[in-house]
């Protein structure tokens, strides 16, 4: 009767620890389940995080467009105004080497995102420019040329010897990083602020435009016109 009562108990112990395994094997399988639930909700929430920015290739093919033509144009709109404002001081003529190193500048479209200046319908695409150190070899001239007595400092002498000197660099290490900003019209056309970009026709002169703007307040270089009159 005892061994009976034992055989009894035995089972029911026995029944007892695999209701146990069980339940510990589905609360562990239940763990597993909610730890790659975690993993596949931070995956996303990380993976929108880091989710590459909105871009404009329909800019950026506008963008690069208009950069073509100025390097296959006569160049005008990239020779910087400080020089066009003074061409009563020269011969235009003298400018043709010059424009032929302008449009030899070499370009890469970065990428494209939206515009920070509050207009949704503005993309900035980020361009980079490689071109000849035109400010380095203007520095060097307007250095060469401070040597000269001040009153035999002539703007007609100054440009000879810059126009020479611009014409003559060889070595395109000069390089700058700029934004174009594009705008899209009700009917999908994207137009640029290419030509009235400051941060732009300074690249593109290779620095130039912000050395001259620097130098050429101060009044060191004299009027031959106006003297001689």
């Amino acid at each position: 009767m005892e061994a009976i009562m034992d055989n009894g108990t035995n089972k029911d112990i026995s029944s007892k620890n695999r209701r146990r395994r069980i339940l510990r094997n589905v609360l562990l399988v239940f763990n597993i389940l909610l730890l790659i639930a975690a993993v596949a909700i931070a995956a996303m929430v990380l993976t929108g995080c880091s989710k590459e920015p909105e871009s404009y290739p329909e800019a950026e093919a506008v963008v690069a467009e208009e950069l073509d033509a100025l390097k296959s144009s006569n160049a005008d709109a990239l020779i910087p105004d400080a020089i066009m404002e003074s061409s009563d001081q020269f011969d235009e003529s003298m400018l043709d080497g010059y424009v032929e190193k302008l449009k030899e500048f070499e370009y890469e479209i970065l990428g494209s995102s939206k515009a920070d200046d509050g207009n949704k319908n503005d993309a900035a695409v980020k361009v980079k420019v490689t071109t000849y150190d035109f400010a380095n070899e203007y520095l060097k001239a307007w250095d060469e040329f401070m040597t000269v007595e001040e009153e035999n400092r002539w703007q007609s002498q100054f440009y000879g010897h810059l126009f020479l000197r611009l014409a003559s660099v060889t070595s395109k290490d000069y390089t700058s990083e700029v934004n174009v900003i594009c705008t899209e019209d009700e009917d999908g056309k994207w137009t640029t602020d290419l030509k009235a970009n400051e941060d732009l026709m300074n690249a593109l002169s290779g620095g130039m435009i912000a050395e001259m703007n620097k130098h050429m307040t101060d009044d060191v270089v004299m009027d031959e016109t106006e003297v001689n009159n």
